[in-house]
């Protein structure tokens, strides 16, 4: 909109000049304007627009350490009869690694031989009889060795070597617990031990004390200390508890052993259900499952736990029991509730 003229700014002009004037006028007032009054400033409103706000840099996400693949399993047997077949098939089902089983008396050629797997494996090895381990004995410096179902390793120097022993010897608590419960009657027992067997004599003497039992662990060394000691018995001690022996126990002195057992009545714990015959009363032995679930443990402990294992024994924490009917009813035993499942003999 152009301004509005000054009044008193305009002359009067002579008429002639009006039509000049009213053609020049709005162009003047275009271009000069009113001196006294200028024209206002338009001021033209600025849109402030706030900066973005500023990002934060990236941060790179913590590296996921991928787990550690689980270290394969390597079995050694000492042969590939049917004696570690069970024992062999709990360690592959409870396992959750790769597990590779290999057997002295079945060599394998090139890439599967003994030789070429132990080289290729970095992880623990599990040695099952006295073979297999006497085999790995030299490896114990450079891994970890585990060693089962081996009776007299002390012969052998294994745990000095380094070797990790499964006991093949029940708890005795447990077996000592079966037998008060189903002969109360009995306060005395007789175990005769080698005397490498002094820990654990040790340990049966404490468990037997905490029962009310009172236990003699008379040392021997052989199969005719064994069979003097047992027919000097007190024919006042009712029990006789033997472990398994292969230096101190033949064939021979059991069978006359144990006769002199049933001859006087004596309550017997054996090594093995095969004894039964023979008047055994109660088996006590190694269990397969307590036994693997063992042996897994100290396998699946870290590197650094397994280097404090070295050297030691570890004892399952169960045994397999089974009572002989036969007996039981021939010394008018009676048989608690909770222990009847035992009174089986087929295996």
């Amino acid at each position: 909109m152009l301004p509005k003229p000054c009044p008193a700014l305009i002359p009067r002009i002579p008429s002639r000049f009006s039509t000049t004037l009213a053609v020049l006028l709005p162009a003047l007032l275009l271009f000069g304007g009113c001196q006294s009054h200028p024209s206002p400033t338009v001021t033209r409103s600025t849109k402030v627009v706030p900066a973005p706000p500023a990002k934060k840099p990236a941060v790179a996400p913590a590296p996921v350490k991928a787990p550690a693949a689980a270290e394969a399993l390597l079995v050694v047997l000492s042969d590939s009869s049917s004696a570690y077949g069970r024992l062999v098939e709990i360690i592959r089902t409870r396992s959750d690694r790769e597990t590779t089983i290999l057997s002295l008396d079945t060599p394998l050629p090139g890439e599967h031989s003994l030789a070429s797997q132990l080289q290729a494996s970095q992880g623990p090895v599990i040695a099952i009889g006295i073979e297999a381990a006497n085999f790995l004995a030299a490896q114990a410096s450079q891994r970890d060795i585990v060693f089962a179902l081996v009776f007299n390793h002390r012969d052998h120097r294994l745990l000095a070597q380094g070797m990790i022993g499964i006991s093949m010897l029940p708890p005795p608590e447990q077996v000592l617990r079966l037998f008060k419960a189903i002969s109360p009657q009995v306060t005395t027992l007789v175990l005769p031990v080698s005397p490498d067997l002094a820990s654990y004599a040790a340990l049966a003497r404490t468990e037997a004390s905490k029962l009310g039992l009172s236990l003699d662990t008379p040392e021997i060394g052989n199969d005719k200390e064994l069979l003097l000691l047992t027919r000097k018995l007190d024919p006042a001690i009712r029990g006789l508890w033997l472990l398994p022996d292969n230096r101190v126990v033949s064939k021979d002195s059991l069978q006359q052993i144990m006769a002199g057992s049933v001859k006087n009545g004596r309550q017997t714990i054996v090594f093995s259900p095969t004894l039964f015959p023979l008047g055994g009363l109660l088996s006590a032995e190694y269990d397969e499952e307590a036994t693997v679930v063992t042996i897994l443990e100290a396998i699946t402990a870290s590197a650094e736990h397994r280097r404090k294992l070295r050297g030691q024994l570890l004892r399952p924490r169960a045994s397999r029991l089974t009572l002989n009917p036969g007996m039981v009813e021939t010394l008018g035993l009676t048989v608690p509730p909770q222990f009847r499942p035992l009174l089986q003999v087929d295996r």
